[in-house]
């Protein structure tokens, strides 16, 4: 008996063991995601302010607005890291952060804006990208987080009903804010030419986004023009190894 009772108190001890073993691998897998949402919630409240929307653009959701709902504080974002170009933000889409643009592609990776360590990392600009023009594609990159922060969000772009509803981001600058009207969207590759930065010609340009379209998983409610630069909002898919959802638009200056 007494041999039987050591047994179940060692099994006990074992269970108990195991328990705060996988206890632990969950709190520090949820640690970066808590400091990452914190530090970007910090952010917002700094440097971001809402701004009320004109009675013209009131119940206009099919249709671009005209009007940026937010308004970026980039003096005090450029104290905190100068590598800082830019904020994307999605109305209703749960994507608004910054956007900064290191020497390489792989630091932002796994750095915050404010270039401390963290596995979310950043949204970030492809350091290729230099001159916005409309032979340019400019690339912004993001993980997609299992908490559905950072860009997990673009994979709503697969629905049709989703993009007309949401059809466009805002982009902001220090010097220029512009609407990010989304063209297509889809599962591609990372060495698909999506991620070209530049094109030679017009007609490459087009030739180009031709062949995207025929590849795109939504039916675009506008109409592309080719002196606008695109911009391309990238982050995985996990249907194969290799697999990335895109989202693609035009920016157009706001006033």
């Amino acid at each position: 008996m007494k041999r039987r009772n050591r047994l179940l108190i060692g099994l006990l001890v074992l269970c108990i063991g195991i328990f705060c073993s996988a206890l632990t691998m969950v709190v520090r897998a949820l640690i970066p995601y808590l400091q990452a949402g914190q530090e970007y919630e910090k952010l917002d409240q700094i440097c971001v302010k809402e701004v009320e929307t004109p009675t013209a653009e009131r119940n206009t959701k099919e249709t671009a607005s005209d009007f940026c709902p937010i308004a970026v504080d980039f003096h005090m974002l450029k104290k905190i890291n100068p590598d800082i170009v830019g904020w994307i933000y999605g109305e209703e889409t749960g994507i608004s952060y910054p956007v900064v643009q290191g020497s390489n592609n792989e630091f932002y990776l796994s750095h915050m804006p404010d270039q401390t360590y963290n596995q979310s990392g950043s949204i970030f600009m492809d350091c290729r990208n230099t001159d916005r023009s409309g032979s340019s594609n400019e690339i912004l990159y993001g993980h997609h987080m299992k908490n559905g922060s950072m860009f997990a969000g673009l994979k709503k772009y697969a629905s049709q009903d989703y993009y007309e509803s949401h059809n466009s981001f805002y982009y902001l600058t220090e010097h220029q804010n512009y609407r990010l009207e989304i063209l297509r969207a889809g599962v591609t590759t990372d060495a698909s030419d999506v991620y070209r930065t530049t094109f030679q010609s017009a007609q490459e340009k087009e030739d180009c986004t031709d062949r995207w379209n025929k590849k795109s998983c939504i039916t675009s409610i506008f109409q592309e023009k080719t002196d606008a630069a695109l911009m391309t909002l990238s982050t995985c898919s996990y249907e194969t190894a290799d697999a990335r959802f895109v989202v693609q638009g035009q920016l157009i200056g706001m006033n």
